[in-house]
């Protein structure tokens, strides 16, 4: 049986995959970006809007005889940029700047909006294989270290932990 990802309620692919055995494994991940690539996506991202907005009249730019621009922005309206983002510069920014790193399709459905490339495919795969490839050679060799009967037994490490701190 070949293993594919599950498929949301609203019929989206999603990042997980459900095992023969009824496991589910989820393969979400966050990208961390410097506060300099934050602001350069921003930048990006604002520049495309600021000009969709022109062109769609959300915008009106009046030269002064002085020479000085000014921008007059009407009511609200999404650009196409921002609908195609599925979000606003506001919440955007606030999405960039958090703590914690960004979901990995909004980060990638950003770069690819704006042009800039911050990750690759093969990064990501290559960081994915190092984790995994860590995980299970460190969970192989504790396994093969402890005698034969040892692997097959769950431990009780914790009830005889609990058992002692209430006792005591």
């Amino acid at each position: 049986m070949t293993i594919q990802l599950n498929t949301n309620r609203y019929q989206t692919l999603t990042p997980s995959a459900t095992l023969p055995n009824g496991v589910i494994v989820s393969c979400p991940f966050y990208i961390q970006i410097t506060s300099d690539q934050a602001k350069t996506l921003l930048n990006a991202f604002r520049s495309i809007r600021t000009q969709q907005a022109i062109e769609d009249g959300l915008i009106e730019e009046t030269i002064t005889p002085g020479g000085i621009t000014i921008k007059t922005q009407q009511p609200s309206r999404l650009t196409q940029v921002e609908q195609e983002m599925g979000m606003s510069e506001d919440a955007l920014r606030q999405v960039l700047f958090a703590r914690g790193g960004i979901q990995e399709r909004v980060l990638i459905k950003l770069c690819h909006l704006t042009g800039i490339e911050l990750v690759s495919a093969a990064q990501v795969q290559q960081t994915y294989e190092l984790w995994l490839n860590h995980i299970f050679k460190t969970t192989n060799e504790d396994l093969s270290t402890k005698p034969a009967d040892q692997t097959s037994k769950p431990t009780k490490t914790r009830s005889r932990k609990a058992a002692t701190s209430v006792a005591k």
